[in-house]
């Protein structure tokens, strides 16, 4: 029993060292993770200049208007960042309604993925850092037993410090899924209604067509 204590305590302090190394990835994970979506918000507000006319016109009663808008949407160069221009990147194909649905199929796997990044610094945050404060926590309470306040004094720095950094990684996680969230609810909304808006209106080659097509006599 003493022997498969030991392994146990052995295999404790090797996994310190991973383990603060994990605690700090997930930190610059989740700090990197910030950086992206604050350059995203200039980003956002630049596109949402020129995406928030062109929903104004495919609200509109006319259906030449709305043609003309949703014609404008689809002819965006350089294509703005976002879920809400996805439609846009596939160009006049975006009236075949396979295409819409596979567009939108791939937009709401987008949104799945990049939120469960965060959620995922979110749980191993604090998981990570609570291994970080046990391991460094069972010699600290030995030598406590054994009057050695020097070495308990040594290793409670280290478990406190990884706890802090896996509680605040989890933390900011948090807001920063929620936020991400948010902002992919709002675009597949967006893209839904820009969906919706093609599916009522014809491509322009086909009002070509029915244009130059003769009359029957």
């Amino acid at each position: 029993m003493m022997h498969f204590s030991a392994l146990l305590t052995w295999l404790s302090s090797v996994l310190l060292l991973p383990d603060i190394l994990a605690a700090l990835l997930l930190l610059l994970w989740v700090l990197w993770e910030l950086g992206r979506i604050a350059a995203e918000s200039l980003l956002r507000y630049q596109a949402a200049q020129k995406l928030q006319p062109l929903l104004f016109g495919m609200q509109h009663p006319s259906s030449q208007q709305r043609q003309r808008s949703a014609i404008a949407y689809l002819a965006l160069s350089p294509l703005p960042p976002g879920l809400a221009f996805a439609l846009a990147e596939y160009g006049p194909r975006a009236f075949l309604p396979a295409v819409r649905r596979l567009c939108l199929e791939q937009a709401g796997l987008d949104a799945e993925r990049r939120t469960a990044r965060l959620t995922l610094c979110v749980r191993l945050g604090p998981m990570v850092g609570l291994v970080g404060t046990l391991i460094p926590l069972g010699p600290g309470l030995v030598a406590l037993g054994q009057g050695n306040l020097a070495v308990m004094a040594a290793h409670l720095p280290v478990a406190f410090n990884v706890t802090v950094v896996g509680l605040c990684t989890g933390a900011l996680g948090f807001l920063l899924a929620g936020v991400q969230r948010r902002r992919d609810g709002h675009d597949l909304a967006t893209l839904a209604f820009i969906a919706d808006t093609l599916e009522g209106l014809e491509a322009p080659e086909k009002q070509s067509a029915a244009a130059i097509m003769p009359e029957d006599t």
